[in-house]
C-alpha cells in the first residue's frame, strides 16, 4: 500500500503527463474546464491510465461521477487501500 501522499503525487504526476501540462499547478478543484484537453475523452484516458498505474478497477458509475482532481484522487486513495 502506498500512503496517500504518494497517491496524489503520482495522480498530479500522471495528469499533468496525460494532459502535457508540465508547469499546471493542480489542487482539488481542478476539473475538466481548467484544462483543455481534458474533454470526455481525456476524462477516460485519465481514469483508464491511473487504473493501470495502481492495478485497479473503476466502475462505470465511479468513472461518471468524479468531476474534479480531488473526486479522482479520493476514488484512487480508497481504491488503493481496499
Amino acid at each position: 500500500m502506498e500512503n496517500e501522499g504518494e497517491i496524489i503525487n503520482l495522480c498530479i504526476s500522471l495528469l499533468k503527463t496525460t494532459f502535457l501540462i508540465p508547469d499546471y499547478v493542480v489542487t482539488r478543484s481542478t476539473s475538466p474546464p481548467d484544462i483543455g484537453p481534458w474533454d470526455s475523452l481525456g476524462h477516460i484516458s485519465l481514469l483508464l491510465a491511473l487504473q493501470q498505474l495502481f492495478n485497479i478497477e473503476f466502475s462505470l458509475d465511479e468513472m461518471d461521477e468524479v468531476h474534479n482532481f480531488g473526486e479522482i484522487v479520493d476514488l484512487v486513495v480508497a481504491k488503493v487501500n481496499s
